[in-house]
């Protein structure tokens, strides 16, 4: 599986969002959110960091990780 990872600017918090078992799909969704199009894998997130705080988190990639 491929999971769209994120790293908050604020409290540095790395968390994955959605992801994908199809390579080339996560392949798309990266290159579609690096060049600003709609979908569900955008360049950058809101975060809520604790009760009261929220950042701002960037995609860093499309991390795999085998099924369990």
């Amino acid at each position: 599986m491929f999971y769209f990872t994120y790293k908050c600017r604020l409290c540095g918090e790395t968390f994955s969002k959605s992801g994908t078992s199809n390579e080339q799909a996560a392949m798309d969704a990266m290159i579609l959110a690096a060049l600003g199009r709609e979908g569900d894998v955008r360049m950058v997130r809101v975060h809520p960091c604790n009760a009261k705080d929220f950042g701002v988190a960037d995609l860093i990639g499309a991390k795999f990780t085998p099924d369990k």
